[in-house]
This record gives structure tokens, sequence and C-alpha cells, in this order.
């Protein structure tokens, strides 16, 4: 199974190589379709690499209402936080 995968990782990058020339020379025909195949083989590489290297997969927040609005007060300029909610001024 790790011989395939290495095979099938090493075609993947050919493929990969293939296409950006295409693009390159205009020879491809359907760019947008090329660009999704891409898209999906990038997003499914880098999940394996973060799942390999014990990285986090999914980004989670921890943070209660009121920090939330207390750090948007300090990005937005005249937004005062009252009882809770933002008003701006």
């Amino acid at each position: 199974y790790r011989e395939v995968a290495l095979r099938a990782t090493m075609v993947q990058r050919k493929a990969v190589e293939e296409a950006e020339k295409r693009l390159d020379r205009g020879a491809d025909t359907d760019p947008a379709r090329t660009a999704a195949a891409l898209s999906k083989v990038s997003q499914v590489s880098t999940d394996k690499l973060m799942s390999l290297t014990g990285r986090p997969q999914v980004i989670t927040e921890e943070r209660g209402m009121s920090e939330i609005l207390r750090s948007l007060a300090a990005k937005v300029p005249g937004l005062v936080i009252m009882e809770g909610e933002a008003v701006e001024e």
C-alpha cells in the first residue's frame, strides 16, 4: 500500500506539472475545470500533510461573547460595547 501510495503521489505530481504547462501554453481547453481539480488536489494534500505531521486540521475558537466583542471594539474605531452589545458611535 505504501508503494502504491508513493507511485500515485509521483504520478499526481506529474499530472499537476502537465496541467501547469498546458495553462502556460494557453492549450488548456477548460481552465476553470483544471483550477477546480487542482484545488481539490491541494485541499486533500494539505489535509493529509496536517494529519501526518500531527498539526490541527480544524481551527476552533474558545472565546466567549465578551472577549469577542472586546476584540471587535479594539479593531473598529468608534465602536463602543454597552451592556453586552456593540454600538457604533
